[in-house]
């Protein structure tokens, strides 16, 4: 309870939900339950809601239906190599 407190107070604009929590969603109804209650809560203060280590279509499909607002995992894109210079800034001499 005290971390839906901290939503109340912090200057958040987006939750990100545990993995853990995305893991089992497709068979245990209590992870659905409590990525329903993160959700609703996060769009009752106003910020967008993204799942992290979302692995199937069917978890995609889980989270839709619970509103969550973003998805990140291999459901979604596979890990893809950076280029090295990319993100760099240039040092002024």
């Amino acid at each position: 309870m005290s971390s839906f407190g901290y939503l109340k107070n912090l200057p958040i604009d987006l939750i990100k939900i545990d993995g853990s929590f995305i893991r089992d969603i497709e068979c245990d109804r209590l992870c659905q339950a409590i990525v329903a209650a993160i959700t609703q809560v996060g769009h009752q203060v106003g910020v967008e809601v993204v799942a992290e280590f979302v692995e199937t279509q069917a978890q995609i499909g889980i989270l839709r239906g619970l509103g969550v607002d973003y998805a990140q995992g291999y459901a979604v894109h596979v890990p893809a190599v950076v280029p090295a210079h990319a993100g760099r800034v240039p040092v002024a001499g």
